[in-house]
C-alpha cells in the first residue's frame, strides 16, 4: 500500500520535474507498473515466525531451549528498538546472521511489549543457578 502511494508520489515529481509534459506522461505508466510491481513483490514475501520458548531455571543448569526463527535453532537474538521501529539481529547455530526490521504495521503495540518482556527475561535469567548447592 505504501509503495502504490510512492508510486503517485512518484508520478507526481514527474510533472513537478522541468520534464516536458510528453515525457512525463510516457514516464507515468513505467514509474507506476514499478511501483505495482515492487508492492506485489514484498506482499507475495513469507512471514517470518519468531518463537522464544519460556526461561525455565533449573537446578541441574542445562542449557535453555534456543529460540528460532522460521523453525532455525539461533545461537543468539538481539533487537534494537528505535520508537516503534525494531532492528532484529540474529544468528544460527551454523554461524548464519539474519537481520530483520520489524515494522509498525506488521507488529503490533502488544506484540511488540511481549517481544521487549521475552528478551528482557532471556537476558537476565541466569542459566545456572546464583546460590552455591
Amino acid at each position: 500500500m505504501v509503495l502504490g502511494l510512492l508510486g503517485v508520489l512518484a508520478t507526481g515529481a514527474l510533472f513537478a520535474s522541468e520534464l516536458s509534459r510528453e515525457w512525463a506522461w510516457a514516464g507515468t505508466p513505467l514509474v507506476m507498473g514499478y511501483a505495482a510491481w515492487a508492492g506485489l513483490r514484498e506482499w507475495r514475501k513469507p512471514w517470518r515466525a519468531l518463537v522464544l520458548p519460556p526461561v525455565v531455571a533449573d537446578d541441574a543448569g542445562d542449557d535453555q531451549a534456543p529460540a528460532l526463527l522460521d523453525g532455525v535453532p539461533l545461537a543468539q537474538v538481539e533487537v534494537a528498538w528505535r520508537g516503534r521501529l525494531g532492528f532484529l539481529r540474529c544468528r544460527g547455530l551454523d554461524g548464519r546472521s539474519v537481520r530483520t526490521v520489524l515494522w509498525p504495521d506488521v507488529t503490533s503495540a502488544h506484540t511488540r511489549r511481549e517481544l521487549r518482556l521475552a528478551l528482557r527475561d532471556r537476558a537476565t535469567s541466569p542459566s545456572r543457578p546464583s546460590m552455591a548447592p
